[in-house]
């Protein structure tokens, strides 16, 4: 959430693929998901949303939590691609 210039706050959120799916037609597709998007909630606050996805068959993947002297980070990797990527969830002041 931004409003001008100042970032308000962050959100990360990371969607994996489940363990066991016995009902195929109720799970999501990449084109279910809105990856790109910009809307006013008002106040001059604006919302900016920006996604990406993975493989379909990437597997489940695993979370781990760093930090460094660039602040934190989520590092995501993918058990069935072996893809990884990082998030950075926060700088330092």
């Amino acid at each position: 959430l931004k409003r001008g210039e100042e970032t308000l706050a962050r959100v990360t959120s990371v969607h994996t693929t489940p363990l066991y799916a016995p009902i195929p037609f109720a799970n999501a597709r990449p084109e279910d998901f809105l990856l790109h998007d910009r809307f006013e909630i008002g106040d001059g606050i604006v919302c900016e949303v920006s996604g990406r996805t993975y493989s379909p068959d990437a597997g489940f993947s695993y979370a781990t939590f760093e930090k460094n002297e660039t602040g934190h980070h989520m590092r995501i990797r993918f058990e069935g691609s072996g893809d990884e990527d990082v998030f950075a969830l926060s700088r330092e002041s």
